[in-house]
């Protein structure tokens, strides 16, 4: 103990004699105070830390933050001494700290402040209001450094003044900040993301927030691009938004800003219009797979908008008019929907746009066929057994009218050259697997029986994977020791405990004499 106390009574002398005449303190009288510093801070000593603390200035700390070759260290020291003194007495009476936390040159530094700006305003928001009028737009610039890790802190503690505070609100939206922030958006694509992130947050707290960020022309930027003339643009936004899903405000948020409008009237523009161009065609796809995006992610917004619109109407319409490539986003925008029970149900009950999909199958061929039976495979896997659930999926299946039936065209495909295809195939092999109807079909026919056991037939190791997935999901099926045949049922068994891969290897007979 008489060691340690010695250590910080010479590491407080180190401190006096920076803070009197930094000019006679050398370099390693300085990095080795620190370091000394760093390990009791590590080590968590709190008496000798608070007795070091109170011998350490402002200023004496700014001086350290020149010394880059054990920046690390200095930052985990700043921690510890930002809650020493608090970040409220920081906000408060030390206003150049922050400064120069906030513009630093540092990453780390800067990320520093930010994250103990929002520690204090979690603990207290009472700071919300000094933070906003000393330091919005220095927080503001730090969008400008295109570092993600900052740009995330920057939005969170944003998002954390803006949208609890109304004054912090007003005031932002009467600076210059407001200016500040939209013009970020033209610097980079990541920060453009984050910043939009960040205005459909705080709008979409209240009916007051919203209509003062709309009043303000905070949602210009948005609406810009959206109704921009240049295609790019407005598919790079579209590519946006579909990253911006996962913000459970962004559909009250289009809404209300009247993008989901826009969005509608284009899905109801006549594809045979004469007047519909490419660049019509591109943003008419860009939508759809955005609605596509959303009912993976939130299929209670999906439903929503299909009780107001009836979205499925407006894909059947196109579906109907349209050339093969929209035909295919389309296919891939129902599996996205029926891949969940909710979308099942919502797909059936609408009926017209899934049994339209349904009886184009036969005229299919080639890559639309191979989607087809991708995007069919994700309505078959639901893996809910109700009767409901059971009736649906196998009306669906039976719509499907292979040729000569289903299973044998399924197989045929499964057989074919390309891997694709024949990986297609034993998506839906599955997706029927999962079901009691399914597993009756599969067991009832000799051919898939000895085409699944049939190690030979599929040459690729992703091929052999899905056999082998397939055989197990009817192994491990609840009914199966009800449904599957005993002896199939012991093959089964076999192939699993030999696993995918396994190769039967003939025995060499050895002729007596020979050499």
């Amino acid at each position: 103990m008489a060691d340690l106390s010695n250590q910080v009574e010479q590491i407080k002398a180190t401190l006096q004699k920076i803070e009197t005449n930094v000019s006679e303190t050398t370099y390693d009288e300085i990095i080795s105070a620190l370091n000394q510093i760093y390990l009791i801070v590590i080590s968590k000593k709190e008496n000798e830390i608070k007795n070091i603390f109170s011998s350490l200035s402002f200023n004496t700390i700014i001086l350290f933050l020149q010394y880059e070759e054990i920046e690390e260290k200095i930052i985990k020291i700043l921690e510890a001494y930002i809650q020493f003194v608090s970040i409220e007495v920081i906000v408060d009476q030390y206003e150049e700290f922050i400064n120069i936390g906030l513009t630093s040159d540092k990453e780390n530094i800067v990320k520093l402040t930010l994250q103990e700006l929002l520690n204090g305003i979690e603990k207290n928001n009472q700071l919300s209001g000094i933070i906003t009028k000393k330091f919005l737009d220095k927080i503001i610039n730090c969008f400008s450094l295109h570092v993600q890790s900052i740009s995330k802190l920057v939005s969170k503690l944003m998002a954390e003044i803006l949208s609890k505070n109304e004054e912090c609100l007003d005031l932002f939206l009467e600076k210059d900040s407001l200016r500040l922030l939209t013009s970020q958006c033209e610097r980079n694509e990541a920060v453009k993301f984050t910043i939009f992130d960040l205005i459909v947050t705080i709008s979409s707290i209240n009916e007051s927030n919203f209509k003062k960020c709309k009043e303000a022309g905070l949602f210009d930027a948005i609406l810009n691009e959206i109704n921009s003339k240049d295609i790019l643009v407005k598919l790079n936004t579209m590519e946006l938004f579909v990253k911006l899903l996962p913000n459970k405000n962004l559909y009250n948020f289009f809404e209300k800003s009247e993008i989901m409008t826009k969005f509608i009237e284009e899905l109801r523009k006549d594809p045979e219009d004469e007047d519909n161009n490419i660049e019509d065609k591109l943003f008419l796809h860009s939508i759809i797979k955005f609605f596509a995006s959303l009912a993976d992610i939130n299929m209670n917004a999906f439903t929503d908008i299909q009780n107001k619109y009836d979205i499925l109407s407006l894909l059947e319409m196109q579906f109907n008019k349209n050339d093969n490539s929209t035909k295919e986003i389309i296919i891939i925008t129902v599996g996205s929907i029926g891949s969940s029970y909710e979308g099942l149900i919502l797909l059936y009950n609408q009926k017209k746009l899934l049994f339209t999909i349904l009886d184009y199958y036969p005229s299919l061929s080639g890559n639309l066929k191979t989607v087809f039976l991708q995007n069919i495979s994700c309505i078959l896997t639901i893996c809910k057994l109700t009767d409901e659930v059971e009736n649906i999926t196998q009306s669906i299946y039976n719509e499907i009218k292979g040729k000569p039936n289903n299973l044998k065209e399924l197989i045929q495909i499964a057989n074919q050259v390309f891997e694709e295809s024949r990986i297609a195939a034993y998506a839906v092999i599955k997706g029927v697997a999962v079901h009691n109807w399914g597993l009756k079909e599969l067991d009832n026919s000799t051919e898939f029986i000895k085409f699944i056991l049939d190690r030979s037939q599929e040459p690729n190791r992703l091929g052999q994977d899905w056999k082998y997935s397939i055989i197990e999901t009817m192994v491990n099926h609840p009914s199966s020791s009800k449904i599957l045949r005993p002896d199939t049922l012991v093959k089964f068994k076999v192939y699993i405990k030999q696993g995918p891969y396994y190769k039967y290897i003939e025995p060499k007979v050895v002729v007596e004499g020979s050499s």
